[in-house]
């Protein structure tokens, strides 16, 4: 993130980005709470398979990750699918299972899991970055060695 906001930035000195959409992914190592996202992508059972497919293929070195995460041990394509299934069941339990169930749209009917994104202005994304690593310090400088 925080080389993303630095380009930002830089491009930020050179071209108005009052338009710009950043979207932010938090992946298996942090999760959006419901309501720190703003964007909710459904999840088919179809969807997972060609991300598994496509995770296995493209990062052979994380399908067994050598920092594995303390809640789980095995490919993190894995993790991210148990996270967005969480994801669905916590909106589910709000919207109730027949907003799914009975949709219009046969997408919203086929979802299995929710994929949580942030969309932001380039402000808030300086934000952000500003915040993380003034956080990431005070840890830095706390922290016994």
């Amino acid at each position: 993130m925080q080389s993303i906001a630095e380009a930002v930035r830089l491009w930020g000195e050179e071209a108005n980005l009052m338009d710009l959409k950043v979207f932010g992914y938090r992946n298996v190592w942090s999760t959006f709470h419901p309501t720190e996202a703003n964007v909710y992508v459904p999840v088919s059972l179809n969807a997972f398979a060609v991300f598994e497919k496509a995770f296995i293929d493209s990062y052979l070195t994380q399908v067994k990750a050598e920092f594995p995460n303390p809640d789980f041990d095995g490919p993190f394509s894995e993790l991210a699918e148990k996270i967005w299934v969480k994801q669905y069941k916590d909106i589910q339990f709000v919207l109730g299972k027949n907003y799914f169930y009975e949709h219009k749209h046969p997408l919203i009917r086929a979802t299995h899991g929710l994929l949580f994104l942030k969309q932001m202005t380039a402000a808030v994304l300086l934000l952000y970055s500003i915040r993380l690593r003034q956080n990431l310090m005070k840890i830095l400088i706390f922290s016994p060695i």
